[in-house]
């Protein structure tokens, strides 16, 4: 059963991404975003895991509630999978499959470090839940619009698409 659900789970993701790639749709944002797993994810995915483990052992309980529990954290990162190999973003079907947001943050930090002048300091770089990313800096200054420019080109390459990007700068000065 738990085979036979994952196969219908992956096939009917491919048949909504070829629908999209028919309708010439593209990936949404949500898409991406289960491509990078979050700590809320990891904890929904434990929160059922339990709540299957106990239905499981209380034979008197029904076997419905350890499905439902199962399918809520396993069913949108498999049909993520179908539909992302459908329209072609292979890093979104890695990262929905395996656990690999440590590995594209990783990437995305080091693309946006690359563009930073001397004696600022990249704090963080984050996904906004409306799309697009937040990039915050330290810097002894006020930033130009060029170095915006410099880490949205690095974003907009590391994501291979157009991005919206935030900048924000905490001014900080050490003596």
């Amino acid at each position: 059963a738990v085979v036979r659900g994952f196969c219908f789970a992956l096939l009917l993701g491919l048949g909504m991404g070829i629908l999209a790639r028919f309708l010439e749709l593209g990936s949404t944002d949500q898409l991406r975003m289960r491509g990078q797993p979050n700590t809320l994810d990891l904890g929904i995915a434990f929160v059922a895991g339990i709540a299957a483990s106990y239905c499981i052992a209380r034979p008197k309980l029904s076997g419905t509630l350890a499905g439902v529990t199962i399918a809520a954290a396993l069913v949108p990162p498999i049909a993520t999978v179908g539909i992302c190999l459908a329209l072609g973003e292979t890093a979104t079907v890695k990262g929905a499959a395996l656990p690999s947001r440590i590995t594209r943050s990783s990437e995305l930090e080091i693309a946006v470090k690359s563009e930073l002048p001397a004696g600022v300091k990249l704090v963080s770089v984050s996904r906004r839940p409306g799309g697009g990313f937040e990039v915050t800096l330290e810097s002894p200054s006020p930033l130009s619009d060029e170095i915006l420019a410099k880490v949205k080109g690095a974003i907009d390459e590391k994501e291979n698409r157009e991005t919206k990007v935030r900048l924000r700068t905490h001014l900080v000065r050490e003596k």
